[in-house]
């Protein structure tokens, strides 16, 4: 019999969530495969959201058998991704792992012991550093704080510090960093899961913020390592990138946050992306620059107007999110 501090294990479910990740998956999957819990008391479970760039399909069929496929006929983000897997697991806990990761032997019966030391335990993330040449022992995360009153409601601890002892203490937070997260299955139930209209960047703040509200605890664990590359499937400060983080910190605002602080934050987004650009140009200053900020900025706009009504609507509790029907 399987016992932790007495305690039986629970059954977890690693997620993985893979787009054209092919080059990451050939040196997470075989760590994920020899982690020092049990094997039988976890599956590994990879939703590949419709890679077609490279072979990653065919890779995971025919290096790793025994690892639960799900081929995903479309690219539905981070929060679509994770919720196929979610609800196609059989776990007690999900654990997300994003693809562009190291996780240390241990990193999984960590968790575990952390989630199970506690009560009323929601989520637990791992110490994330970063694995990058020049940047050894750095922190990439430490945990999360959630600052419902403030216009960028969630700030990394420790992001870029050097690691150290404030950093080896367990300890609780209020925000969640997706990388390396391990979700219960009873705080799934009781929130839902993702929103899927987050697509990808802020979907663990808005869960976070929907589980503080809740009252569920997440905790930060010290001892659960993973080394984590950081924008390996997506290019900070990218188009791509700026348009989801910037979309989407409007949506959360306007689901989660007071109406006067989710009204400044659309306001400022209109300076920077429509105002600002249009007297530039009339100034004449970097005219294809400020073109390009306009045009990024009417897509922005027209996709938050588009999901807004949605968001309003959970705001209100007119509808809820998907919740895990299991």
């Amino acid at each position: 019999m399987n016992k932790n501090n007495g305690q039986l294990l629970p059954f977890v479910s690693i997620i993985v969530i893979n787009w054209n990740g092919e080059k990451f998956l050939r040196n997470l999957l075989p760590i994920l495969e020899k982690q020092t819990y049990p094997k039988n008391k976890y599956e590994i479970v990879v939703v590949d959201n419709n890679s077609t760039k490279d072979d990653s399909i065919n890779f995971v069929k025919s290096n790793f058998p025994k690892i639960k496929l799900i081929e995903n006929s479309k690219n539905d983000g981070f929060a679509g991704g994770c919720n196929l897997g979610i609800v196609n697991s059989q776990g007690d806990y999900y654990l997300l792992i994003n693809t562009d990761t190291k996780p240390k032997i241990d990193w999984l019966e960590e968790l575990v012991k952390c989630a199970q030391s506690k009560k009323n335990t929601g989520a637990v993330v791992s110490k994330l550093l970063f694995d990058k040449a020049g940047k050894e022992n750095i922190i990439n995360n430490a945990g999360s704080t959630l600052f419902p009153d403030r216009q960028w409601p969630v700030e990394e601890i420790g992001a870029n510090k050097p690691d150290g002892p404030e950093f080896s203490k367990q300890r609780e937070i209020t925000a969640l960093c997706g990388a390396s997260l391990l979700l219960s299955k009873e705080m799934l139930k009781d929130i839902g899961i993702f929103d899927e209209s987050f697509f990808m960047y802020f979907e663990d703040t808005d869960l976070s913020w929907r589980g503080q509200n809740a009252g569920w605890k997440f905790y930060y664990c010290p001892t659960s390592i993973v080394l984590h590359e950081h924008s390996g499937s997506s290019v900070e400060h990218s188009d791509f990138w700026t348009f989801f983080v910037t979309r989407n910190r409007l949506l959360i605002m306007w689901k989660h946050a007071k109406v006067l602080l989710a009204t400044k934050v659309y306001l400022n987004f209109i300076k920077e992306f429509t105002i600002m650009p249009c007297v530039n140009l009339i100034r004449n200053r970097h005219k294809r620059h400020q073109l390009h900020m306009l045009k990024l900025g009417l897509g922005i706009h027209l996709s938050f107007l588009k999901h807004l009504p949605i968001v309003i609507a959970k705001r209100l509790s007119l509808i809820k999110d998907r919740s895990l029907d299991k």
